[in-house]
This record gives structure tokens, sequence and C-alpha cells, in this order.
């Protein structure tokens, strides 16, 4: 691992954060939004943002660590 014991348990609270803390609020957006532009529209948004986010961050994957 890339974290050092004592900030591991920061680092899994970090992830659980954004990962399962992030959700109820995103739900609530595209369940506004799926009504106004339609569902299948909504999600094809969701998967391009996803992979927009995936490519951004694909840089910081292959960084060297410090």
């Amino acid at each position: 691992t890339q974290s050092s014991s004592e900030m591991r348990g920061r680092v899994v609270g970090f992830y659980a954060m954004a990962a399962f803390g992030m959700l109820p609020l995103g739900s609530l957006f595209v369940g506004w939004l799926s009504p106004i532009v339609g569902v299948e529209n909504c999600l094809a948004a969701q998967g391009v943002f996803g992979l927009l986010l995936a490519l951004l961050f694909y840089h910081f994957l292959w960084k060297d660590p410090l």
C-alpha cells in the first residue's frame, strides 16, 4: 500500500465518504433531472461524465509516488 499504517484509517474513511456519502446526492440530482431530459439521455450523460472523470484522473494513476 502507499499509505502509512497511521493514516490508513483516514484514507479508508475518506474513500467510504466519497463512494457512499455522495451516492444519495447524485441519486437526488438524477431523480430530478431524468423527468426533464429523459431517462435514456440522463443515463447517457452519466456514462459520458464517468468516462470524462476516468480520463481526467488517469494521469494520476500512473504518476510516480512522492
